[in-house]
């Protein structure tokens, strides 16, 4: 498994304060680099290691140091070299006082300047201010310059040479160094390591309960797990379906599974949206997640919110859509899981392949046996099941083919039908309104479903659900009326009659009274 390496930004928690003083004094004239490649296995015999007098040290050091994790000594030297190296490039500050260059050093270790967005990253609040905000944010902390005014912050970090400078954020899971570079750019890495490092250990309360939430199917719940152990293996790698979780009873502990797989990421890393935020189209929750939990989705009658799901599941980018920021597109680092507690929570297609649909009918557990699991979740011992996810066998698994098509899948699409498209359905056999005319225009046919209190739809809802069962020729296009006006038209009887007939459709959409008449005279002439 790749070594992983703590942030520098954020100290180890297994580290004490304590030691780090020490741990520099011990590490005198070793680098950080140095340690990090005997850590990275990079001192072998094929690049010279043994005789390069810098791995030896770090090699040593390390040996010396036994107490303590080789990536903790890596995390204290590495912090100690990039002090030093900005230390070096703090002598035009000095030159001009000891305030400022205390003040340039304060700036440059809380902020990032990204190009653009032309605003700063604000290490300590962990969010984005203006260049403006800057400066009026940090005045009180400037020293006065000649003429009795604090200097401008913004300005000062402008000119320190050592002050860093990315392009822009992107959130980039499994790279500790937080400006990272890709195709020789630099960016604001804006992922978080979790706290929670895989060691081996008890994982059967989590094993216990996902087998519970899939009502004891062994095979579901090894695919489940499956899938959760692909993502946490594979920091920002994509799988091309979510799992979608039902319990009509309330308290089975759907939720518990995102608590733990938070627990896992770490909080920075999950994001919690409802629907609603889908169906704005801005996803800034994709910015900075691993895995994306909709504890609630509701879209079983509302195929546009459905459809804006679809990219966010199987897309290898994604748009993000911020306020007072041009639009731009980012690599979709994110996994979906979805949860619901009623069976037409999704729009599902026949031919989907994006739904991995679990239908829990299990009743709650008691209170003890919850406590116990939020315990175990909460303490040390959840490092045990993030060893059983990171080092479970995936040979077998398919991150890009379909979802399983369970029987859950067909009672959700089933359900969903129970609406919307029965309705239609029910219309249609029984050629009551909007169908009670051979010809219809799908908007007439919304408002007159609107003025009976049908079900909530939409007109492309109505168009697809007559392609799909009268066929693609049902559809018109843009019929001339008799007033030549053009209007989108379907044929709802008679399709094939009406498809190499426009003018009789015309006739029978802007007069079907008469259509009706003449067809039956028609009809009688030939008896």
């Amino acid at each position: 498994m790749k070594k992983r390496f703590p942030a520098l930004s954020r100290r180890p928690s297994a580290l004490p304060k304590n030691a780090i003083a020490g741990i520099r004094k011990k590490g005198a004239g070793v680098t950080g680099e140095a340690v990090k490649r005997v850590i990275e296995g990079g001192d072998g015999d094929d690049d010279g290691g043994d005789e390069d007098p810098d791995i030896r040290a770090a090699r040593d050091l390390l040996a010396s140091l036994s107490s303590f994790e080789p990536e903790h000594v890596w995390w204290v030297l590495e912090n100690r070299d990039l002090e030093e190296a900005q230390a070096a490039e703090l002598g035009d500050a000095e030159e001009q006082g000891d305030e400022l260059a205390e003040a340039m050093k304060m700036l440059r270790k809380r902020y990032v300047y990204a190009a653009r967005r032309d605003e700063v990253w604000d290490r300590h609040a962990r969010d984005w201010i203006s260049t403006r905000a800057l400066s009026f944010a940090q005045s009180h902390a400037m020293p006065i310059d000649e003429n009795g005014h604090p200097f401008d912050a913004m300005k000062l970090l402008a000119r320190d040479r050592q002050a860093q400078r990315v392009h822009n954020e992107r959130y980039m899971p499994g790279v500790h160094e937080e400006i990272a570079r890709d195709a020789g750019v630099d960016w604001l890495n804006t992922w978080t390591p979790s706290d929670v490092e895989p060691k081996p250990g008890d994982a059967k309360p989590m094993l216990d309960h996902i087998l519970y939430l899939c009502d004891g199917r062994r095979d579901l719940a090894g695919h489940l797990t499956d899938w959760l152990a692909y993502g946490y293996q594979n920091p920002g790698k994509k799988i091309d379906y979510a799992p979608l979780i039902i319990s009509e009873s309330h308290g089975v502990g759907k939720d518990t599974l995102r608590l733990a797989m938070k627990r896992l990421y770490g909080p920075e890393n999950v994001a919690t949206v409802d629907d609603g935020a889908v169906a704005r189209g801005r996803n800034e929750f994709m910015k900075r997640a691993q895995l994306v939990c909709v504890p609630e989705i509701m879209t079983g009658d509302r195929k546009d919110v459905a459809n804006k799901m679809k990219p966010l599941i199987t897309q290898e980018v994604v748009e993000i859509d911020e306020k007072n920021v041009k639009t731009y597109f980012i690599p979709n680092t994110a996994n979906m899981l979805f949860f619901s507690n009623h069976e037409n929570a999704a729009y599902i297609e026949d031919q989907d392949r994006r739904y991995f649909v679990i239908i829990c009918r299990s009743k709650p557990r008691s209170a003890e046996e919850y406590d116990e699991l939020y315990d175990y979740i909460n303490s040390d011992r959840i490092s045990g099941f993030a060893h059983f996810l990171a080092t479970r066998d995936l040979s077998h698994f398919n991150p890009h083919g379909r979802a399983p098509d369970t029987p859950d899948k067909r009672v959700v699409q089933e359900a969903t039908r129970g609406g919307w498209e029965a309705w239609l359905d029910d219309a249609l056999e029984s050629e009551a309104a909007p169908f009670d005319k051979h010809v219809i225009n799908t908007r007439d046919a919304l408002e007159r479903i609107n003025e009976l209190r049908g079900p909530r739809m939409t007109v492309q809802q109505i168009s697809g659900f007559l392609k799909k069962r009268l066929g693609e020729e049902c559809d018109l296009d843009r019929v001339r009326m008799p007033n030549g006006k053009r209007v989108r038209c379907y044929a709802v009887r008679e399709v094939e009659f009406f498809a190499n007939n426009h003018e009789a459709a015309a006739q029978a959409y802007s007069s079907p009274t008469n259509f009706d008449i003449m067809r039956a005279k028609v009809r009688i002439a030939a008896e």
